[in-house]
């Protein structure tokens, strides 16, 4: 069913949903959602170890984060990857595409996210390998976000976009992806694999690279200190973002929250990473 934009913005604005998801993010193994109170009009943290939300289909533009926290003045509507507007986004960034494809090293936006260190990896997540690149400060924080069960640091980069041509790079000689799909991640929950496993997948990497590039061989470093108290014997079930959730939390791993649904029983997970824009209305 189709919904006029503005009606959704009247919903949002009539109280039901008082709280605007505006990041979400990791800090060690800890994750952490912030939202926007409209009421009281301040930054409050969300609970993940409970799970009792209502989550509004609309998103809008989660604001500004620069020396204090911004709410987007014309509250725009956001839509795909972004959860800001182009306006918000500026501040950090000119243009939002170049996040995923850097049109060049800095010296045209004089962007400093651009133009900071960055490096290449390599993730694992059960049976699957992916190259990835991210700045050189947050390869961990990256890996943990995306759920990795083990990750390493694989060459160093002057910048974003030389990172990103090696990427393409030695995904390309590896015949490995560069992006794990949604589904490719939901798959690889249920399969645990052995550090001596990934370590021997990581060998067989270094010995197709060694002679191509300036390796950093700092080893492999495991992912396993999640807050997973279930086993994933099998797959949860994926549920919508929007609407109502309510259930035992049973645990966190990269984007995703599990939670035992007080409705039927069944486990089934919920796609944190897309709360950020959204209005939700806590219980």
């Amino acid at each position: 069913m189709f919904v006029r934009a503005d009606r959704l913005l009247t919903e949002v604005n009539d109280g039901r949903f008082p709280k605007h998801a505006i990041s979400f993010h990791w800090e060690g193994f800890v994750p952490h959602l912030a939202a926007y109170d409209s009421v009281d009009e301040r930054i409050v943290e969300i609970d993940l170890s409970r799970l009792a939300v209502t989550v509004s289909e609309m998103r809008s533009c989660v604001g500004r984060f620069e020396e204090e926290y911004r709410p987007c003045p014309m509250a725009k509507m956001v839509r795909g990857s972004f959860d800001q507007c182009d306006a918000c986004a500026e501040s950090w960034i000119p243009r939002q595409e170049c996040v995923f494809e850097p049109k060049c090293e800095g010296e045209l936006c004089d962007c400093h996210f651009c133009k900071r260190p960055h490096l290449v990896y390599a993730a694992f997540y059960g049976n699957k390998t992916k190259i990835g690149m991210t700045s050189g400060s947050r390869m961990s924080e990256r890996a943990i976000e995306q759920g990795a069960d083990a990750i390493v640091a694989l060459v160093d980069c002057e910048n974003r976009f030389r990172a990103r041509e090696m990427e393409k790079e030695i995904s390309k000689l590896l015949v490995l992806p560069q992006r794990m799909t949604r589904s490719d991640i939901i798959k690889q929950l249920a399969i645990n694999v052995s550090k001596s496993e990934l370590e021997e997948r990581y060998t067989k990497i270094l010995e197709s690279l060694e002679d191509r590039y300036f390796l950093r061989k700092d080893g492999l470093t495991m992912l396993n200190e999640y807050p997973m108290n279930l086993r994933l014997e099998e797959i949860p079930r994926e549920t919508e973002v929007h609407g109502t959730h309510r259930g035992k939390v049973r645990g966190k791993k990269g984007r995703y929250l599990f939670f035992e649904d007080e409705d039927d029983g069944v486990v089934k997970m919920l796609d944190l990473s897309d709360l950020p824009s959204r209005h939700l209305q806590d219980r």
